[in-house]
């Protein structure tokens, strides 16, 4: 019988040593376990404010986007009226016979100079095509 306790007892050691050993892992685990939440936890943090800076630098990104393509669409609707003032102009301009009278050229003969200095005036009403321009300085 005495045998049967000691062998009792060298299994409630044993027992105890391996319950000791999973105590002991089970607290390391919960430090660990512990140590990596806290670490997610800041990281979670980090993270938190991060998106919090993207999102006020799109609001503000988004804000001058917006102010911008107005300007840009008040100067194309500006460029517009002035490319319909400039037409309305060269229409007035072409159809009004004041303007058409302002031409310095107009009735003027051709001058010509060659290199001796010979001055040829030759009057414009003669001159109907190219052909008899290019004939001109071989007369």
């Amino acid at each position: 019988m005495l045998a049967r306790v000691d062998q009792i007892k060298r299994l409630v050691a044993q027992n105890y040593d391996v319950q000791e050993a999973i105590l002991r892992l089970s607290q390391d685990q919960n430090t660990q376990l512990f140590t990596l939440a806290e670490s997610m936890k800041r990281h979670e943090e980090a993270v938190t404010k991060m998106l919090q800076k993207q999102d006020e630098n799109s609001g503000a990104i988004l804000s001058q986007m917006t102010t911008g393509l107005g300007i840009l669409l008040e100067v194309k609707g500006i460029l517009n009226q002035v490319c319909a003032a400039v037409v309305d102009v060269r229409v007035f301009l072409s159809t009004y016979s004041i303007t058409r009278t302002l031409d310095p050229t107009k009735n003027l003969p051709l001058v010509v100079e060659d290199a001796l200095g010979n001055v040829i005036e030759f009057p414009l009403d003669l001159i109907h095509s190219w052909e008899v321009l290019t004939a001109f300085p071989s007369v």
